[in-house]
């Protein structure tokens, strides 16, 4: 199941993306050079191919949640941890889809 993902998620990124696995379901991807709509974006991509994969047991993985920070002036630990909160907000709110801090609900 995660190498099917994992092959989801390379083939929804660009060459200069880094994707990776971060824990035990969670993976991590950098979108250098993209702001946070580009990023937005790529993320639903990802999403929706993960939804759309056919597994031979039904039901394996039936939704993809993602977190989106943006690098500014915080660390690499509190921009991993911004999207970390916003993932698990992003599971509490129904799961498959992908919260940014500009489209996070209260």
């Amino acid at each position: 199941m995660l190498i099917q993902v994992a092959q989801a998620i390379k083939d929804s990124i660009r060459e200069i993306d880094h994707a990776a696995r971060y824990g035990g379901e969670e993976f991590l991807v950098l979108f250098p050079n993209t702001d946070l709509a580009g990023a937005q974006t790529a993320a639903e991509s990802i999403r929706a191919r993960v939804e759309a994969l056919v597994w031979q047991e039904p039901g394996l993985v039936t939704a993809v949640s993602g977190g989106i920070a943006e690098f500014s002036d915080q660390s690499e630990a509190e921009l991993i941890d911004t999207a970390d909160q916003l993932l698990y907000c992003a599971k509490q709110q129904g799961r498959n889809q992908v919260l940014s801090i500009e489209n996070k609900q209260p």
